[in-house]
């Protein structure tokens, strides 16, 4: 199969990006996603026609708001699926700094930050929370009430926070593994956010964690290599200490789990908590659902998740 090729338009004028236009929704989307492809990013755009998003992408590109990393083309060159990653660009990144007031250090060189990118793997799982970051928002556009609140918001509105390059909240949590030997070990989610309910201004804060059928349920030593009774065992900590309540302001959380692997791995993660973080974390905090099912349902209201104890769940009441 013949490699694919890409080509960028020359700018020949000055870029104007308008404040209600899909081009500033399209650009604070790579910030939130670190990358997004283009079926992605055409959904937040809202455009119908492929061949003239993909003109406006690489007009993007031209100006350097957005970028196109070389690795992450290279890997789905030859692939039956081509996705095209994109990324923030340097001018992408102070527009999001200076215009949308996003942090972002002016320190950071994003052309060479996309330079960087190595790991395949990595970028696998970076498209996946990707899509659910873009689902949540283009979902949450069409209920009318709700709204969502993405990482930068929620820590811009609360007491305090811990912050892991910028896009990452980092719990400093502490357990008691299987050894009996006790572990500090932070506990960072792959995406922390809100929905508000615009009425009353409520807020749910969710966590997610999107798993590519690879990570162990256990390890002989928590602090080598991370696992799904790690991660269990951390928000039971985050539960008791209430650390939720002291940097965020929120009474309570859920996490979300959704796995790419089938229902004999999500149920497989829910007996490892049953077995071993049952006793320290309400099960209904807990919600469990594959990739399958959470791409091709209304995930908001039907009931697609299994929370900790098994029984079925939905995350908002239908109204």
């Amino acid at each position: 199969m013949r490699r694919a090729t890409f080509s960028f338009e020359t700018p020949t004028s000055e870029f104007v990006i308008k404040p209600d236009s899909w081009h500033r929704r399209v650009i604070e989307t790579t910030y939130h996603c670190r990358l997004a492809t283009i079926d992605q990013l055409q959904r937040v755009a809202g455009l119908r026609s492929r061949s003239d998003f993909n003109k406006s992408l690489r007009n993007l590109c031209s100006h350097r708001y957005l970028d196109r990393p070389e690795i992450a083309r290279s890997i789905y060159a030859y692939g039956t699926e081509r996705p095209t990653p994109h990324a923030l660009g340097d001018v992408g990144a102070r527009y999001c700094r200076d215009s949308l007031g996003l942090p972002i250090p002016r320190t950071v060189q994003w052309g060479r930050k996309n330079r960087e990118l190595k790991d395949a793997g990595k970028i696998a799982h970076i498209l996946g929370v990707a899509e659910a970051k873009v689902r949540f928002q283009t979902r949450l556009n069409q209920v009318q009430g709700y709204r969502l609140q993405q990482t930068a918001e929620v820590i811009a509105t609360s007491p305090a926070a811990t912050m892991i390059g910028g896009q990452h909240v980092s719990f400093p949590t502490q357990f008691t593994w299987l050894n009996g030997k006790r572990y500090r070990r932070s506990t960072v989610s792959d995406w922390l956010f809100r929905i508000e309910r615009i009425e009353d201004q409520k807020t749910l804060l969710l966590t997610l964690e999107w798993d590519e059928d690879t990570e162990p349920y256990t390890t002989k030593n928590p602090m080598t290599k991370a696992s799904i009774l790690q991660k269990d065992l951390g928000y039971a900590d985050i539960f008791n200490r209430k650390l939720v309540h002291q940097i965020f302001g929120n009474t309570g959380f859920q996490r979300l789990f959704v796995t790419t692997g089938t229902d004999n791995r999500m149920r497989a993660c829910i007996n490892v908590f049953q077995q071993h973080a049952a006793k320290l974390i309400p099960g209904n905090l807990f919600l469990y659902t594959t990739a399958a099912r959470f791409l091709s349902s209304d995930f908001l209201h039907e009931p697609i998740w299994l929370d900790g104890n098994g029984q079925q769940r939905q995350l908002l009441q239908s109204t």
